[in-house]
């Protein structure tokens, strides 16, 4: 929940990315959006904050520290949330039906954290 988040000093004061558009359909030929560098904390006060009908679409992609040529990492790039989370072994190839993964052996690509 965005109170769960946001109590957590090290995931609501990290720095991060967002496209921010007033169209929920982000054109990456037209540039419909502009990006913001904001806290997460930020971010999920925003989104919990609009009620007022008018609506702001935000879109965050964790990613990787060199975006262009790391996969994206949400259990590095979040490490307090690293903590709570694991990898069922069924969504990783190779891995034994029920065997459990923090993400960080030979298996895993990826994992993305989205928010909106």
């Amino acid at each position: 929940s965005p109170s769960h988040l946001l109590a957590k000093p090290a995931v609501a004061d990290h720095e991060i990315s967002v496209h921010v558009s007033q169209s929920p359909h982000l054109d990456f030929v037209r540039k419909n959006f502009t990006f913001e560098n904001v806290k997460f904390g930020d971010l999920l006060r925003k989104l919990e904050g609009e009620k007022d009908g008018k609506k702001t679409w935000y879109y965050l992609r964790s990613i990787g520290r060199n975006p262009r040529k790391e996969p994206a990492h949400a259990l590095t790039q979040f490490p307090d949330l690293a903590k709570e989370l694991s990898i069922p072994g069924d969504v990783l190839w190779g891995a034994a039906p029920g065997e459990v993964t923090d993400g960080m052996d030979e298996k895993y690509f990826s994992s993305v954290l989205r928010c909106s």
